[in-house]
């Protein structure tokens, strides 16, 4: 006799708890918020040993349908400052995909380890939050690189949604 499927979810769901790899994730996410304050407009309290909490500031979302998608403004160019702008992005892309690379899940989306995906990345958020038009520059100056997957013949990506395209039909 077949299980009852709630029971099967019983049992997925407690091998996902027990998970080292979701364990370490939940012990990162719990440390990375550790005295954070969301959503209240009381006092930053200091958590006990730890970083000051601080406030997080609410703002609504400023995409609206039909105006052609995600536009920056003063909100969003402040966020970016504070990340740390260009560099920043950089520093935080280039972990990512430093990361990707070990990941053979992940990797097996990335066609070229050569390719400067981690500055792309970083030009790309730049410009979203109103850092200047990077992406947009160096996307223009972009050579082609024609490869074959699966048997068809593809043009290198010149956008987000080729990028993304190329990366599903990637040769490896």
């Amino acid at each position: 006799m077949a299980e009852h499927p709630v029971h099967a979810d019983d049992e997925a769901l407690r091998r996902l708890e027990e998970d080292d790899d979701i364990k370490s994730e939940e012990e990162s996410l719990q440390k990375a918020v550790k005295g954070l304050t969301v959503g209240n407009n009381e006092p930053s309290v200091p958590a006990a040993g730890g970083p000051v909490a601080r406030q997080v500031e609410h703002h609504r979302l400023n995409w609206q349908r039909g105006q052609g998608g995600h536009q920056f403004n003063d909100f969003t160019k402040k966020v970016w400052r504070e990340a740390g702008g260009s560099e920043g992005m950089k520093k935080f892309t280039n972990a990512f995909y430093k990361k990707a690379f070990q990941d053979p899940h992940i990797d097996q989306f990335i066609r070229d380890h050569d390719d400067p995906h981690g500055e792309r990345f970083a030009n790309w958020i730049t410009e979203k939050f109103g850092g200047g038009t990077p992406w947009s520059q160096e996307r223009s100056t972009r050579k082609i690189c024609p490869y074959t997957a699966h048997g068809y013949k593809f043009q290198s990506a010149h956008d987000r949604s080729s990028a993304h395209y190329t990366a599903w039909h990637s040769p490896k």
